[in-house]
């Protein structure tokens, strides 16, 4: 029974863990743009964004629909519009989960309003897009650990009660109840 019960949390934890900054999907905030000689997507992890890590995965292609390769993608995030709050990463198919695209993971230190630029530059010419996107502030919830604790608590209890059911009444050893 125990054992059913810990494959049971396990699944539920796996089920349920957050994606933090995965990766090559999450939230469509560009799709199929034309900038310069290029078609352009852009797509953000996690869903919505959050403070702390994120992933911005973009995806460049010809027009013709093939992927275009060795360009230099550069992702630009500026938040509530001061100098201190501009974060500028390239992006790159090393960081990429699925190779066909360039990412770039960087940390947001503050919630709020962001600005981001994707720049994309080949032989072919270069090209941009913007979006904007709110950041909001990190949840307990957001923490694995935290999360992993307040799903394994009640299971745990549950687990002990089936466990004290399932051995009987035990015999008095003959001791008063007061002592």
């Amino acid at each position: 029974m125990a054992a059913r019960i810990g494959l049971a949390l396990t699944c539920l934890l796996v089920l349920l863990r957050p994606e933090s900054a995965a990766g090559n999907g999450g939230a469509v905030r560009v799709a199929d743009a034309v900038a310069g000689p290029f078609v352009v997507s852009v797509f953000t992890d996690p869903n919505p964004l959050v403070v702390g890590w994120v992933d911005v995965s973009v995806l460049v292609r010809h027009p013709d629909g093939s992927v275009v390769d060795g360009a230099d993608v550069w992702v630009v995030a500026t938040g509530s519009g001061t100098a201190a709050n501009v974060i500028r990463r390239q992006a790159t198919r090393a960081e990429a989960t699925n190779k066909l695209y360039y990412a770039a993971k960087f940390e947001i230190a503050e919630p709020g309003p962001w600005r981001f630029a994707v720049t994309v530059e080949a032989d072919e010419g270069q090209g941009r897009v913007e979006f904007g996107a709110e950041v909001v502030p990190a949840s307990v919830l957001d923490e694995p650990l935290v999360l992993g604790a307040m799903l394994a608590a009640p299971l745990l209890a549950v687990a002990w009660w089936i466990w004290r059911r399932s051995r009987g009444p035990q015999p008095n050893d003959g001791k008063s109840p007061g002592g």
